[in-house]
């Protein structure tokens, strides 16, 4: 039965009696299921849940609610959620809470969740007699796997039960190809430091428009409950006042946000199709960002006309900058001639796609330098970066910062850019030499003059 479009109730199941739940909604919904809702289930206090969820393609999952006073256990969870391929988020008030028992797999019980951005547990007590292998394997999208407690026993897991644990999880902090296949475990530890597990924050961040600025606090600051939600991973996604984005001018916050800003580890697309940029980079500055690993689309659709400066803003775990000014209104005719200096600090960054693509404005009134700050040498991807930014007036200037030699994809790099010419003998000499995809890189670009790509292999 795979057309069920959602499932909800269970409110009528006799309460405390259902002790076996494996392979519940096996294959049951497709793609155009929307929510899976058992919340309302009270089951028995000992759960096996094995294959409960399997390639379901529901977007959500409301789970059964932990509680200290309504207690429940998962007793097996071997494949529970594998290949839920659409799945967002769990909603689990509470956290999820398994002991398995001894000598049961873990095996499988998130792999292939390709969406989930993070997950929510309460604990799940593993020992040396659990299998762990490919638990997360496939979660391409996960940026931390969130935890209420202190996560116990996982380094007794043997390399042989551990295999594959996180594999394929590239968006996981610290995540690297030694630690793709064995002994992943060892990075679960139990003081959370280091590891891809991270604690939930005590508190929630939270948000309100007043007027025309977004105010950030925690629920210690106001009791307020019309607010949206302030995501701490967002990914893929607009963020919650992305409705009221182009009323919002400038932003504000707490002394308490302040502090719980820390577990912030994206901005992606917090200020799109907004009217900020300098003010609100001036007062991130005032923030910990050594935690923002994510950048893209942040300041997307912007009518600001001008680049920031981000020379005092930390970033020295950020990895992805994608769109991160694309289609915004980057330049102006006031002031005409003078040069627009991006100086944000890119040395770890990795993903640079589209960063400036669709900035129509950007060189038709000034010349763009990207400064010593801006460094690529980790860049592999710089697909579309000046894709549309076209002018035959001005420039971009490259400074000795931009090293190509890391990069895979050229795709539409320089599209539609008629400036390229007047840049020739800087882009003729970038290292070429791990390219994959150069589709598309100087279409419709007019060059002039002699051209080639001298390290080009």
């Amino acid at each position: 039965m795979t057309g069920l479009t959602s499932v909800d109730g269970f409110e009528n199941i006799a309460d405390r009696k259902v002790e076996c739940m494996n392979a519940m909604f096996l294959h049951s919904c497709g793609v155009n299921c929307e929510t899976i809702d058992i919340s309302k289930l009270k089951p028995n206090y000992y759960i096996d849940a094995d294959s409960m969820f399997e390639g379901c393609k529901t977007k959500y999952i409301n789970f059964i609610p932990f509680s200290g006073s309504e207690p429940y256990q998962l007793q097996s969870t071997y494949s529970m959620f594998k290949d839920c391929e659409n799945l967002k988020d769990i909603f689990c008030e509470g956290g999820i809470y398994a002991q398995p028992k001894q000598n049961y797999k873990v095996d499988s019980m998130f792999e292939n969740c390709k969406e989930l951005t993070s997950i929510n547990i309460n604990q799940i007590y593993i020992n040396s007699t659990h299998t762990i292998k490919n638990m997360f394997k496939g979660c391409f999208n996960l940026c931390g796997v969130n935890t209420t407690t202190e996560v116990k026993n996982w380094t007794d897991i043997s390399a042989e039960n551990s295999v594959d644990m996180f594999e394929g999880c590239e968006k996981l902090p610290n995540y690297g190809s030694s630690i793709a296949g064995q002994r992943n475990s060892q990075y679960a530890k139990s003081d959370l430091e280091g590891g891809f597990f991270t604690k939930i924050p005590e508190h929630e961040g939270r948000a309100i428009i007043l007027g025309n600025t977004l105010t950030f606090f925690t629920e210690q600051d106001s009791s307020i409950t019309d607010y949206y939600k302030v995501p701490v991973n967002l990914k893929n996604e607009d963020a919650p006042w992305a409705s009221k984005a182009e009323t919002i001018n400038d932003i504000s916050y707490t002394n308490n946000f302040k502090s719980w800003f820390s577990n912030v580890q994206s901005l992606h697309a917090w200020f799109k199709n907004t009217k900020v940029t300098d003010s609100v980079v001036s007062k991130l500055v005032d923030l910990n960002t050594t935690n923002i690993k994510d950048m893209s689309s942040l300041f997307y659709g912007c009518t600001e006309t001008h680049i920031p400066d981000f020379s005092n803003l930390q970033t020295t775990s950020l990895v992805d900058i994608s769109y991160m000014f694309s289609n915004s209104s980057l330049g102006s005719p006031q002031g005409t001639g003078t040069a627009y200096t991006c100086n944000l600090k890119t040395n770890n960054v990795k993903y640079m796609s589209n960063v400036f693509s669709g900035c129509s404005q950007l060189l038709k009134y000034n010349n763009l330098i990207l400064s010593e700050n801006f460094a690529t040498s980790n860049v592999v991807d710089m697909s579309g970066m000046f894709d549309q930014c076209n002018s035959q007036s001005y420039k971009v200037q490259f400074s000795n910062s931009f090293n190509t030699s890391n990069v895979k994809d050229f795709s539409y790099m320089f599209s539609n850019c008629s400036w390229i010419s007047k840049s020739i003998d800087q882009v003729s000499i970038m290292d070429t030499s791990n390219a994959i995809d150069m589709s598309y890189m100087f279409s419709v670009s007019n060059i002039a003059g002699e051209f080639s790509l001298e390290n080009a292999t």
